[in-house]
C-alpha cells in the first residue's frame, strides 16, 4: 500500500483493502494502523511532533469516554482527547 503526505495534507491510501474506522472506536488491547489523519494542519503538525504518522502502527492501551484514548507505539505513550482520536481513521 502506498501513502503520500504532500504539504502537511495526507492523501487517502491507494489500496482501500480493510475498513477504515476513527480511533476512538478502537478497543483496548487493539493494534490498529494509522491511515489518515485530520485535514487540519495545526494538528498534522501536532500529531507528526509527536512522532504519529500515517503508517504507524499503535497499541490502544485504555479507552475513555467521550472518545479518549491512550496509546502507545514503541516504548511512548500518548493520550489523545475524542476530538483528536475522531479525526484519525485506522484500520
Amino acid at each position: 500500500m502506498k501513502l503520500c503526505c504532500q504539504q502537511s495534507r495526507c492523501c487517502e491510501p491507494e489500496d482501500t483493502g480493510g475498513a477504515m474506522f476513527p480511533l476512538a472506536l478502537a478497543g483496548e488491547g487493539e493494534r490498529v494502523k494509522v491511515v489518515t489523519m485530520g485535514k487540519s494542519k495545526k494538528m498534522h503538525e501536532r500529531l507528526l511532533s509527536m512522532g504519529i504518522g500515517v503508517g504507524d502502527a499503535l497499541d490502544i492501551v485504555k479507552c475513555q469516554g467521550q472518545g479518549a484514548v491512550l496509546v502507545a507505539k514503541g516504548m511512548n505513550r500518548y493520550a489523545l482527547g475524542g476530538g483528536m482520536a475522531q479525526k484519525i481513521y485506522v484500520r
